[in-house]
């Protein structure tokens, strides 16, 4: 029953290519959590407001709504290690732009539209890369090959929280985006090494695109199945943005923080998620099995009820660790599921589908946020949303069971 899980690859000859493709997630995301957590302390330095880090990251939500689907086709329509490659190289290029117009002294609009820009080819990046998966794994290897990727996802987020603390400390906001430009850079130099299976490098719909219905396939494929999944994204999704835009408030004024507790306490977010992946690299079947997406999603909502209750630098940092690695693996499972649910064929559209329903949902939270920001303190923000994501967890915990009762009526009443 829980037997530890191997990950096998398509491609066990070529392991300097999967390793280097690897290597590309892990880079690309130290560049990326940089980048993010840079520049929600920039504005905040500026502003002093947090709901100003709120409508930067609304405008990031928005361009990553206004895109994943379109993202998600061309994905599914063009060799995505090539795709990949751009998209890095046009990071870097965005990135250094931004920093050397912040070296000279440019308007704050100028970190708006850079965020939105970056957003666009970041998500279109992110979902290029987690698409190759089925093509790289068997289909009852998905969680254990997700795994790994969110491992290197997260522990580039660790390094870069720390990378960026550092910086931030030292160097204007402006020559720190400069320095973190070189991680996309080298991200695409290790992508430029892996090898991606010939026959998986265009996933079936060719050079033709027949009608904007094929953008949004989630809403045609298991449709039972997927409802509860995009639900259960949607509201774990949106803890990571809650992180995103009031962490850096919380620290600051709630714990009484600077710069430094703030890289520790993202850092604890970023270990938790590590350790998480750990765990679900070899242990996944009796994570996952005894768990699921819905139970994990409850405790989530403790943890972030919790934040409320204990604001103590220590406490908030070992609370953040859980927060961290319970979101992992609740975005692990969901993904899993979602790859277990649709064909190769379908990942890239389905993926971005359910990356702009997120998104969506995501932008009804960035403006309660903005709005909230002003009346009330970041932690009662966190705990608020902490009960919501249990209620939500629980009707989808007692979903399951309701059904069955009703359809035992119902057969009873048939059999009559």
């Amino acid at each position: 029953m829980g037997e530890p899980a191997r990950v096998e690859f398509r491609v066990p000859k070529d392991c300097f290519g999967v390793a280097s493709f690897l290597a590309a997630i892990l880079v690309s995301n130290i560049g990326r959590n940089a980048y993010f957590v840079g520049m929600a302390w920039a504005v905040l330095s500026r502003t002093g407001s947090v709901a100003a880090v709120s409508w930067l990251l609304l405008t990031s939500s928005a361009a990553v709504f206004l895109s994943s689907s379109l993202l998600g086709l061309v994905a599914d329509s063009t060799d995505k290690r090539r795709l990949s490659f751009g998209l890095d190289l046009l990071r870097a290029a965005i990135v250094t732009v931004t920093g050397i117009l912040e070296i000279a002294g440019a308007r704050p609009w100028i970190l708006f539209t850079s965020i939105a820009l970056y957003s666009m080819a970041d998500r279109g990046y992110l979902i290029t890369m987690q698409s190759m998966i089925p093509d790289l794994v068997s289909r009852d290897r998905t969680i254990g090959a997700n795994s790994l990727f969110y491992l290197m996802m997260q522990s580039g987020n660790f390094f870069g929280a720390l990378l960026v603390a550092i910086l931030l400390d030292h160097m204007a906001h402006g020559a720190v985006l400069l320095a973190n430009a070189g991680a996309f850079a080298i991200s695409a130099s290790m992508l430029a090494l892996f090898r991606y299976p010939p026959d998986a490098r265009i996933s079936g719909l060719g050079s033709s695109i027949s009608g904007w219905k094929e953008i949004f396939p989630a809403l045609r494929i298991a449709p039972s199945r997927l409802l509860g999944l995009i639900i259960l994204y949607c509201v774990a999704s949106a803890v990571s943005i809650l992180i995103n835009v009031l962490l850096s408030g919380y620290v600051s004024k709630e714990l009484g923080g600077d710069v430094i507790l703030f890289g520790r306490i993202e850092s604890a977010w970023a270990i938790g998620a590590i350790v998480a992946c750990f765990g679900l690299v070899f242990r996944t079947g009796v994570v996952l099995t005894r768990a699921g997406p819905a139970r994990v999603l409850l405790l989530m909502g403790l943890a972030l009820t919790a934040l409320h209750v204990v604001q103590m630098p220590l406490m908030s940092g070992l609370t953040f660790l859980i927060l961290g690695g319970l979101y992992n693996i609740c975005r692990v499972s969901i993904d899993a599921l979602v790859q277990q649910s649709v064909d190769k064929a379908s990942i890239g559209r389905v993926k971005g589908a359910l990356e702009t329903i997120a998104a969506g949902f995501g932008f009804v939270v960035y403006v309660s946020i903005g709005l909230a920001a002003k009346l009330t303190s970041t932690s009662i923000i966190l705990a608020t949303y902490g009960l919501v994501t249990v209620s939500v967890a629980c009707v989808a915990m007692s979903a399951p069971v309701v059904r069955r009762k009703i359809g035992r009526r119902l057969r009873q009443g048939t059999s009559r």
